[in-house]
């Protein structure tokens, strides 16, 4: 079951088989990954082959952080960048919750 936490901009954590984003309320992307899932799931796990602790990975557009931070833990640095202030905000969130120190 969803567990919603408001917040001054509606906010709340989807959760996943194996993890939780933090998301807004209206995020179109959240009904899509409360029903199936994270649809680009099968891309990061054939991006996990070309990681390792010496490369930098660059996500341009990364918006909530999916494939910075599910990639994060195979590349010595992950550069994320998002123009969009409101999601731009979003994926701090989600850095801070993954307690990711190389995004």
């Amino acid at each position: 079951m969803t567990k919603f936490i408001w917040g001054p901009e509606e906010s709340l954590i989807l959760p996943l088989p194996e993890i939780s984003f933090l998301m807004n309320n209206d995020d179109s992307g959240r009904c899509q990954m409360h029903q199936v899932g994270i649809p680009e799931y099968e891309i990061i796990k054939w991006a996990k082959q070309f990681g390792n602790k010496t490369k930098r990975f660059i996500d341009c557009g990364a918006h909530m952080g999916t494939y910075s931070l599910l990639l994060a833990d195979e590349f010595k640095h992950v550069e994320a960048f998002e123009a969009q202030r409101r999601t731009y905000f979003q994926l701090c969130g989600n850095i801070f919750m993954f307690d990711k120190t190389n995004v």
